[in-house]
C-alpha cells in the first residue's frame, strides 16, 4: 500500500509540475504586450482602480495587469530620465548636480501601483493563512482516515464519518504550492485502502476516475474555445484559471488517458500562445522600423556634431535644425530594449558636443563684444570731453570732430547684450545735446544774419537815394566814411547774401561819385570809393587799386604826351592877328590837361598813401 502512495504522489507532482511550468511560460512568455503604450495610454489602464474598493479577485487581476504595465513603465520612465540627462549636459549642465523632476503621469500611476501592491499584500496574507488552515485540516482528515482504517471492524457509523470526511475534503480550498501532490497521494491511497477493505475499491476508483477523466475534458473542451476569444488578454486569463483548475483534479485511470488529455489541453493552449507569438512578431518588427528611423536622425545628428559657424545666424539655425531632429526623435516609438541605451546615448553625445562648441562660440562672442564696449565707451568719454568745452567759436570744429566719432562707432561691432541699449543711449545723448545746441545757436544766428541784411540794404537804399544837389551841400568822404563804418558794425548777413550785398553796397558807394558834377571831383570821389573799398575789403581789393594806380599812370603818360605834342604846336603860330585865338586854345587846353595831370596825380598819391 505504501509503493502504491508513493506512485500516487509521484504522478500529481509532475501533473502539478507540468501545469505550474506551463502557467509560468503564460505569465512569462505570453502576457500581453504594451511596449507600444505611450505613458498617459498606459496611465489611463489603471486609473479606473484608484481609490476604488475592488473584490479580492479584481485586486488581483489589477495587480498582475499593473506588474506587466509596470515593466513598460519603468522602461519608460529609465528612458526619460536618461534623455533628460543628456539633454541636460548637452545644454552646459554637470552630472552631479542633475535631478530628474518627475512628470505627474508618474507620480499618479506609482501611488495607484503601491496602492494596489499594498491590498494584494494584505490579501495574499489572508490567503495564505486560508492556504495553511486548509493544509492543516486536509492533514488532518487524513490522520483521522488512517484511524478509521486502522479499526478491526467497519460500521455503519465508520462508513458514514468516512464519507463526511471525502465531502469535508472536497469543500476545502487549496493549499500551498508544492504540497498537494504528496496529499492527494496519501488521501486517495487511504481511501482506496478503505473501500478495498470494504470490497468495492475498483469499483469507486473507477467511478472517481470517470468523473475526473469527464472534468479534465470538459477544461480541454473550454480551452479549445478560447482560440475564439477576440481578446488574447482576457484567453489567457482564462487559460491560466483553467490550468489552475486541471491540476487540482485527480488522475483520470490509464497513463495514455492522461497522457492524451494533457496533449490536448497543451494544443488548445498553444494556440493561444502562438495567437500572442504573431502579436509579438508585429510588435518587434515595429521596434525595429523605429530603430531604423532613430538611426536615420543619428546621422544626421552626427553631421552636426562638428559644427562651425562664424556668425550668430549660422548656430541659431543649426539649434533650430537640431531641436527640430530632437522632436522628430521623441516623436518616434520605442527601440529593441537592448539598443536603446546605446543609441539614445550617441545621439545626446551629439547634442552635448554641439552645444559645448556652440557656448566656446558665445563666450568667444563675448569676449570680442565686451572689447567692443570698451571702445565704445571710450568714443562716449572723448565725445563728452569734446562737446564740455563747446563755444560759439568752435561749434563747427566740434561738430567735424562728432562726426569722425560716430563714423568709427559704425566699425565697431556688436556689444554684450545687456549693455546694447545703455551705451547707444549714451552716446546718442551727446551727440542729441550738443546738436541741438548748435542747432539752436544757428537758428538764433541765422535770425540775427537775416536782421543785418536787411539793416545793410536799408543802408544802400539810403546811399542810392542821395541826389547831386544833396551830395553838393555834404562832405562826401565824411559821409563814405560814416557809411562805412554803419556796415562794419552790423555784422554778419547770411552766408549766400553775403556777395550780394556787398556788390549792393559797393554799387551804392560808387553811384555817389557819379552823381557828382564836376569831373575832377567825381573822380576824386570815385578814387576816394576805391581807396576805402579796398581798405574794408582786403587783398582783393588791394589788387583792384593796383591795376587803377596803373591805369592812372597810364593815362598821365598820355597827357603828357598830349601837352607835349600842343607845345610843338604852338611854335607854328605868331603871337598876332588872327592865329592868336588859335594859340589861346592851344594854351587853354593845355593849361586844362596840366590841371587833368595834377588831379591825376593827387589821385596816384592817395593811392600811395593807402
Amino acid at each position: 500500500m505504501m509503493e502504491e502512495d508513493k506512485v500516487l504522489g509521484n504522478q500529481a507532482n509532475l501533473v502539478e509540475t507540468a501545469s505550474e511550468s506551463l502557467v509560468s511560460e503564460t505569465e512569462e512568455n505570453h502576457t500581453e504586450d504594451f511596449s507600444h503604450y505611450s505613458a498617459e495610454q498606459l496611465l489611463h489602464l489603471v486609473e479606473k482602480y484608484h481609490k476604488k474598493e475592488l473584490p479580492e479577485q479584481e485586486v488581483e487581476e489589477a495587480y498582475q495587469l499593473l506588474r506587466q504595465i509596470k515593466r513598460v513603465f519603468d522602461a519608460w520612465v529609465a528612458h526619460q530620465k536618461e534623455e533628460a540627462l543628456h539633454k541636460y549636459i548637452a545644454e552646459g549642465g554637470e552630472e552631479d548636480s542633475f535631478i530628474y523632476k518627475p512628470s505627474l503621469t508618474e507620480a499618479k500611476f506609482y501611488q495607484i501601483y503601491n496602492q494596489i501592491a499594498k491590498s494584494r499584500k494584505e490579501i495574499q496574507k489572508k490567503i495564505e493563512e486560508t492556504l495553511q488552515k486548509n493544509l492543516e485540516r486536509k492533514k488532518e482528515i487524513i490522520e483521522k482516515l488512517r484511524e478509521l482504517i486502522q479499526l478491526e471492524q467497519e460500521s455503519r457509523q465508520t462508513n458514514e464519518m468516512v464519507k463526511n470526511l471525502q465531502q469535508e475534503w472536497r469543500k476545502i480550498g487549496n493549499v500551498p504550492k508544492g504540497q498537494s501532490g504528496n496529499l492527494w497521494a496519501s488521501y486517495n491511497a487511504l481511501i482506496d485502502m478503505y473501500y478495498s477493505r470494504l470490497g468495492i475499491y475498483n469499483e469507486l476508483k473507477e467511478l472517481d476516475r470517470k468523473r475526473n477523466y469527464e472534468a479534465k475534458l470538459a477544461i480541454c473542451e473550454k480551452a479549445e474555445k478560447l482560440a475564439e476569444l477576440p481578446s488574447i488578454k482576457e484567453a489567457i486569463k482564462q487559460l491560466t484559471d483553467l490550468h489552475e483548475e486541471y491540476k487540482h483534479i485527480g488522475p483520470v485511470g490509464s497513463k495514455e488517458d492522461q497522457t492524451a488529455l494533457w496533449e490536448r489541453f497543451k494544443k488548445a493552449s498553444d494556440v493561444i500562445y502562438s495567437r500572442k507569438k504573431e502579436l509579438i512578431e508585429e510588435r518587434k518588427k515595429e521596434l525595429q522600423e523605429n530603430l531604423a528611423k532613430k538611426e536615420a536622425l543619428l546621422h544626421k545628428a552626427k553631421e552636426y556634431a562638428d559644427f562651425s559657424g562664424e556668425k550668430i545666424k549660422q548656430w541659431q539655425d543649426a539649434t533650430h535644425y537640431l531641436m527640430e531632429l530632437q522632436k522628430e526623435w521623441e516623436a518616434i516609438g520605442q527601440v529593441p530594449l537592448e539598443k536603446s541605451k546605446e543609441i539614445t546615448k550617441e545621439f545626446w553625445h551629439c547634442f552635448k558636443i554641439f552645444f559645448r562648441r556652440k557656448s566656446e562660440f558665445f563666450k568667444s562672442l563675448d569676449e570680442n563684444r565686451q572689447k567692443n564696449l570698451e571702445q565704445k565707451i571710450a568714443l562716449c568719454e572723448k565725445a563728452e570731453s569734446l562737446t564740455s568745452n563747446a563755444t560759439e567759436g568752435n561749434l563747427e570744429e566740434i561738430a567735424e570732430e562728432l562726426k569722425k566719432l560716430q563714423e568709427q562707432w559704425k566699425e565697431i561691432g556688436a556689444v554684450p547684450e545687456n549693455q546694447k541699449e545703455a551705451i547707444a543711449e549714451r552716446f546718442r545723448k551727446v551727440l542729441d545735446e550738443f546738436f541741438d545746441k548748435r542747432r539752436s545757436f544757428f537758428a538764433e544766428k541765422d535770425k540775427e544774419e537775416k536782421e543785418n541784411y536787411d539793416k545793410k540794404n536799408a543802408l544802400c537804399e539810403r546811399l542810392k537815394n542821395y541826389s547831386a544837389e544833396d551830395l553838393a551841400n555834404l562832405d562826401i568822404e565824411s559821409l563814405i566814411d560814416q557809411a562805412i563804418e554803419e556796415w562794419k558794425s552790423i555784422g554778419f548777413v547770411p552766408r549766400k547774401q553775403i556777395t550780394k550785398i556787398k556788390d549792393k553796397f559797393y554799387n551804392a558807394l560808387k553811384s555817389l561819385a557819379k552823381k557828382v558834377e564836376d569831373g575832377e571831383k567825381r573822380d576824386y570821389v570815385d578814387l576816394i570809393v576805391e581807396i576805402k573799398w579796398a581798405n574794408l575789403n582786403g587783398k582783393n581789393s588791394a589788387k583792384d587799386l593796383a591795376k587803377k594806380e596803373q591805369a592812372i599812370r597810364k593815362k598821365i603818360s598820355l597827357l603828357e604826351d598830349e601837352i607835349s605834342t600842343l607845345n610843338n604846336n604852338l611854335g607854328f603860330f605868331e603871337v598876332s592877328g588872327k592865329e592868336n585865338a588859335i594859340r589861346g586854345s592851344f594854351e587853354e587846353k593845355i593849361r586844362k590837361t596840366e590841371a587833368q595831370i595834377k588831379s591825376l596825380k593827387n589821385q596816384l598819391k592817395m593811392i600811395r598813401n593807402f
